[in-house]
């Protein structure tokens, strides 16, 4: 499987209940494609050390593009240790897969790199068998203008596995001819990987139309959510919010990894940003899901009533004690009412994505020629409709709680259709009918936006935090 660098653009997935889900009362409004938690950690690191004022859009472009220590710089570098090491490739890199995105994005010129070719190829140069054969056949390129050897075929790997099809006019030889390789280069192999790298990108960047790409970068969402959910734009307002030495809680840019620390600090750092947040609320739950082995896409989970559990009461002593391992004086001070409504609009997201995943069954059948009463066979879909008649079942019983909380024009409508049905299995299959389109325009299946990657955050967050009390 191939990776390019490259903007990603969502497929169209089936919306029958949710006009538009409600990312800020849940889960964080990113990309959904990458998890990418050390993006956010990244954007820190350059407001701190790098001093850019992140509502700047240029600035945004510079930190993608920066030769020396820019997102890209860190793509191909990452890429090439994978190869040195040995190890499998992670998607987590503002990339799209090329089966996914490719052919369109191709097409619409925003697939640029196969980064992960460009990291084998940087490595199989650096472990060449025959370095003074290939230096010399170097030598002969920069002096005469003749390919052969060993670099004629490193030419047309490039060519042919590393760049893009847009990447036509990108000119390979004149950059072979300004990376040029000595012994000590070859021995010295991060310092040559990194000017490779920087060399690349400097040309890269120059190329005709790649620096206007640029403002439809993925890292845009993650500014997005640095800026409006952290209320972090500066380097000022950073330290005015931060409760940990964030000079100490992050790497310069040039030297970050993909991945958290293993002391903690930076987990802490942004979990303590968060705290304010409803955001942070979402990372309780689902640590709080993850321990009690519940799949918030499969199971019901009555969270209205949990958070007064002496269980869920527990988990948060535990979780205060973690983070005062880091500072002494920090401590969570969420009341009893933040809970209740963001219990209320977890389980409400949940209840509306088991419709749509049950609606989307009948459309399946319907486009496929079938009876859609078939879909009531298959398990998960008996097991959907039970949970979503759980949920009825709890929200008809305390409908001023879930009437309090869950408050939205935009799910006005449907609210007063939940009042009128009865919490049965047929009247749920009755207003799952109601929703089913017609037309037979094939739709990709529904999905809690944005769940799948709060998941990996919280996992990453709550994992560090551990490993540095470990250290």
């Amino acid at each position: 499987m191939a990776y390019f660098l490259s903007i990603p653009e969502p497929l169209h997935r089936i919306s029958l209940f949710r006009p538009k889900q409600p990312n800020d009362k849940i889960f964080p409004d990113v990309d959904f494609i990458t998890s990418g938690i050390h993006w956010i950690k990244y954007l820190l690191s350059c407001v701190t050390f790098k001093g850019i004022t992140l509502s700047d859009d240029d600035a945004v472009v510079k930190v993608i593009l920066e030769p020396e220590w820019g997102i890209y710089n860190r793509c191909f570098y990452w890429a090439y240790q994978s190869a040195y090491r040995k190890t499998p490739i992670t998607s987590g890199f503002f990339v799209a897969r090329n089966w996914t995105y490719g052919t369109r994005a191709r097409r619409e010129k925003r697939d640029f790199v196969n980064y992960q070719r460009f990291g084998e190829l940087l490595n199989d140069i650096i472990e060449t068998n025959d370095r003074a054969k290939l230096l010399e056949e170097w030598e002969k390129l920069n002096t005469t203008d003749v390919l052969e050897g060993e670099l004629e075929k490193i030419t047309k790997r490039f060519d042919q596995e590393v760049l893009g099809i847009n990447m036509m006019q990108f000119p390979i030889i004149e950059f072979l001819k300004q990376v040029k390789p000595n012994e000590i280069d070859l021995t010295e192999r991060i310092l040559y990987s990194k000017r490779f790298i920087s060399k690349f990108i400097r040309i890269f960047s120059e190329l005709k139309g790649v620096r206007e790409k640029m403002y439809e970068h993925s890292i845009f969402s993650y500014r997005r959510f640095v800026i409006n959910q952290l209320k972090i734009n500066n380097y000022s307002e950073l330290r005015e919010c931060s409760q940990v030495d964030f000079k100490v809680a992050l790497q310069k840019p040039e030297d970050m990894e993909p991945h958290l620390s293993d002391q903690g600090y930076d987990a802490f750092l942004i979990l303590s940003l968060l705290t304010d947040n409803p955001i942070f609320i979402s990372y309780l739950f689902q640590i709080y899901l993850n321990q009690q082995a519940i799949d918030f896409q499969q199971d019901y989970l009555n969270l209205r009533e949990e958070t007064d559990s002496n269980q869920f009461q527990k988990f948060l002593s535990d979780i205060e004690n973690l983070l005062k391992k880091y500072k002494i004086d920090f401590s969570i001070k969420i009341n009893n009412c933040e809970f209740k409504r963001m219990a209320a609009w977890w389980e409400f997201n949940q209840f509306l994505y088991f419709m749509e995943n049950i609606a989307w069954k009948f459309y399946i059948y319907q486009i496929d020629g079938y009876d859609y009463n078939q879909a009531l066979k298959e398990e998960s879909v008996k097991k959907h409709i039970k949970n979503a008649v759980i949920f009825m079942k709890n929200y008809q019983k305390h409908h001023s709680f879930y009437a309090s909380h869950i408050v939205d024009k935009n799910y006005e409508s449907l609210l007063l259709k939940l009042d009128n049905i009865c919490p049965k299995k047929n009247e749920i299959i009755k207003l799952i009918e109601e929703s089913v389109p017609q037309s037979n325009e094939y739709r990709d299946s529904p999905m809690l936006m944005g769940l799948g990657s709060f998941q990996v955050w919280c996992r990453e967050l709550y994992a560090s935090l551990q490993r540095g009390i470990r250290c």
